[in-house]
């Protein structure tokens, strides 16, 4: 049995070493490392990262020492400025990349005490961590000490991009209410542009709360990152939209029409709604159920038109859906009759129609499917070549 292969790891989880020294990741070898940690601390003295990565170098030479059958190695890896996903992606790129080249058997995490906690589950899922060592940069509990880091903190906020648009953009914006619902206030003292100003605050206050909170942000930012990707997706949001545009305006038309046909009076009685449910309910379906079909069938060709942009075969399960929609649409308006009017007998004229229907359904939507296998036969190749 070979000799066990462990990798020392250290990560960067928002790429402060590549922004900062222009070295990519991930850096292999006790060398390498050497030197972009130095790199790193000639860029910025006060970079922790580099810290944290001689910390790995003096790991990796504590246990070349003292083991002989292990065989061990060190790298750096690093995620993204982004942040989020996009760089939780990188990092589980490079930690792949490094346990194919290396062949590791397991790892040891070198954290700063808060990246262990979102990288280890993504190097879990590669190679098993057997050992986290969590390192942070001492600092002197001196005054001088103290106003620089928060100078340092206070040099992050304002110059990175991911703390500035909350904590000098959303005082901006509350300040540029605040000032103007004054100055109204000053021309026209009569209306109480205060008490407006106070309300848009809390509103925009709460909106900001409400988007970092759930990370609207992120999502937007990633949607818009995926259809920037991939236009044709846009293709589904639309579809999306307009089948429940569709739904909306056959609930409004279906309410409209019960309120022609009844007053409000009986409409607020409960008696009446108890004692009419059939006729209230064969109303609104009957209003709504075309709206319904028409708002599906272009959601399905929506998803047909990118299913046929991006070559995926689904889009010939798209055809026989169309067809069934509509056929299973009048079919319901046709069942739904027959509660306001209960057949008196099998052979009530509305069931035969029912019954003509269904079978007519079965033959069309069996018809479409038979010729779209065929169609599929013949021009399946020019959706297969992906």
């Amino acid at each position: 049995m070979g000799s066990r292969r462990i990798i020392i790891l250290c990560v960067d989880h928002d790429d402060d070493v590549g922004r900062k020294t222009g070295i990519k990741t991930p850096i292999i070898g006790e060398d390498s490392i050497r030197e972009a940690a130095i790199r790193l601390l000639m860029a910025d003295p006060s970079e922790a990262d580099a810290n944290t990565m001689f910390e790995a170098l003096k790991i990796l030479n504590d246990l070349r020492g003292k083991s002989q059958d292990e065989e061990y190695e060190a790298a750096v890896i690093a995620g993204s400025m982004a942040g989020g996903v996009e760089s939780d992606r990188k990092i589980a790129e490079e930690i792949e990349n490094i346990v194919k080249n290396f062949k590791a058997d397991a790892a040891i995490l070198v954290s700063d005490g808060y990246s262990d906690q979102v990288v280890a589950p993504i190097i879990q899922s590669f190679v098993p961590i057997i050992s986290v060592r969590r390192f942070a940069v001492k600092h002197s509990e001196a005054l001088e000490t103290t106003w620089f880091i928060l100078l340092t903190y206070l040099k992050t906020v304002l110059s990175d991009k991911r703390y500035t648009r909350w904590f000098l953009g959303l005082p901006g914006i509350i300040i540029v209410v605040f000032t103007t619902f004054f100055l109204l206030s000053m021309i026209y003292p009569a209306i109480p542009f205060l008490t407006y100003a106070q309300i848009v605050t809390l509103l925009i206050l709460g909106f900001a709360l409400l988007v970092r909170g759930f990370g609207i942000d992120e999502v937007v930012t990633q949607a818009i990152q995926t259809v920037s990707r991939n236009p044709s997706i846009l293709l589904n949001i639309t579809s999306v939209i307009v089948f429940v545009s569709f739904i909306i305006i056959g609930v409004i038309q279906a309410s409209g029409r019960i309120m022609r046909l009844y007053p409000p009076e009986q409409l607020s009685d409960i008696n009446f709604l108890l004692s009419h449910l059939n006729e209230l309910s064969y109303t609104f379906v009957d209003e709504s159920t075309i709206y319904f079909a028409i708002g599906l069938s272009l959601f399905i060709i929506g998803r047909a038109a990118y299913f046929f942009i991006t070559r995926d075969e689904r889009f010939w399960g798209s055809i026989p859906s169309i067809t069934t929609t509509f056929m299973l649409a009048e079919a319901v308006r046709k069942a739904v009759y027959m509660i306001i009017r209960l057949p008196e007998s099998f052979f009530d004229p509305h069931i035969m129609q029912l019954i003509i229907w269904i079978l007519l359904s079965i033959a069309s939507i069996a018809g479409v499917t038979v010729l779209t296998h065929k169609l599929k036969a013949r021009y399946g190749h020019l959706l297969a070549g992906r």
